[in-house]
């Protein structure tokens, strides 16, 4: 996802999720590692849905514990995204209780959607 100048990029890496801010001019250039635990699931398998927005807010859905059967909403923001919210855990939300899979993220009237399957 860009923000400014740069990407932010994440992967699972056999369930040890890792995520980087990289140039948006030369993408193999790392400027910054970051721990991809809450901002990439664990497995490579595990669905997922995440957005940036202007002002460099990251939005995810997504599984957010090595079995995949916690899943989240997660917002960060602030410098090294230091200001976390998150949904409840999976039992106090419904829709999550069978699994979840984040199919469409959308931005309207300066609100974030979104949408499980």
């Amino acid at each position: 996802m860009a923000h400014r100048d740069r990407i932010f990029v994440c992967g699972t890496f056999a369930f040890n999720p890792k995520c980087s801010w990289r140039e948006i001019e030369d993408i193999t250039r790392i400027t910054k590692t970051v721990d991809g635990r809450g901002k990439c699931p664990y497995s490579p398998k595990a669905n997922s849905s995440a957005l940036m927005t202007d002002k460099g807010d990251f939005y995810i859905g997504s599984a957010t514990d090595f079995s995949s059967i916690d899943h989240a909403i997660y917002k960060m923001s602030g410098a090294n995204f230091g200001d976390l919210l998150k949904t409840n855990q999976v039992n106090d939300l419904k829709v999550f209780q069978n699994g979840c899979l984040f199919i469409v993220n959308l931005i309207t009237q300066n609100k974030i959607n979104l949408f499980p399957e």
